[in-house]
């Protein structure tokens, strides 16, 4: 019976390998700093990553339970957001999706999300707030599933309608939304609150604490 020589063929893949990590230990890659081009060892790029990486997760952490209040006199309403989630604002051109986005709040480590939309309707009901809302929420490919339902939210515990949806994320799966309509003096809203790839079941607890802060101000 043949024998292999496993001991030379464990050292040749040894020695083999060796020459690779070296490479990588000695590589140096070139980085631009207040205009100024540095060749930079790839092992500190890489410890360097890591620890804002490291600080960032550590921020993220510490404001988890500060909140910020962002009021928007324009379109009339004033929310809080947590303080490690990021804001954007529109103005009347609205945003890609929707000339009607007025606000939207995202979360980086786990992609949720809280969109608002809203429209100036005079003295509007909540059914003309869910048929105008609607329109926006189904053109991404979001469908029934629950009937509409009558709640209270916000400070003032304003009447609103509630649906459940499902969306699909890019790889096709399917998973569950909610929105909120609401129709003011003025205005008709419409909240949708966006687990990203979860079911809302699982969503954040910061999504109720959101819809609780909403205020309209007319």
């Amino acid at each position: 019976m043949a024998h292999r020589n496993t001991k030379g063929l464990r050292r040749y893949e040894t020695q083999k390998g060796t020459p690779m990590i070296k490479k990588l230990l000695h590589q140096k890659e070139t980085v631009s700093l207040f205009g100024v081009r540095l060749e930079v060892p790839l092992p500190i790029i890489v410890v360097i990553l890591f620890i804002v990486i490291g600080i960032y997760l550590i921020q993220h952490q510490f404001k988890q339970n500060q909140w910020e209040i962002l009021t928007n006199e324009k379109y009339g309403y004033v929310i809080s957001y947590p303080s490690n989630w990021s804001v954007k604002e529109y103005g009347n051109n609205g945003s890609r999706s929707s000339i009607y986005q007025r606000s939207s709040f995202s979360d980086f480590l786990t992609s949720s999300s809280v969109e608002i939309y809203e429209k100036s309707m005079q003295a509007p009901d909540l059914m003309q707030a869910a048929e105008w809302g609607e329109e926006i929420i189904k053109r991404n490919g979001a469908a029934n599933l629950s009937e509409l339902k009558t709640v209270e939210i916000g400070q003032n515990n304003f009447p609103a309608l509630e649906r459940m949806y499902t969306q699909s994320d890019f790889l096709g799966r399917r998973y569950t939304i909610k929105v909120i309509y609401i129709a003011a003096a003025q205005h008709v809203f419409a909240i949708k609150f966006d687990p990203s790839e979860r079911n809302y079941e699982e969503a954040p607890e910061a999504f109720d604490q959101i819809l609780s802060s909403f205020r309209i101000i007319d």
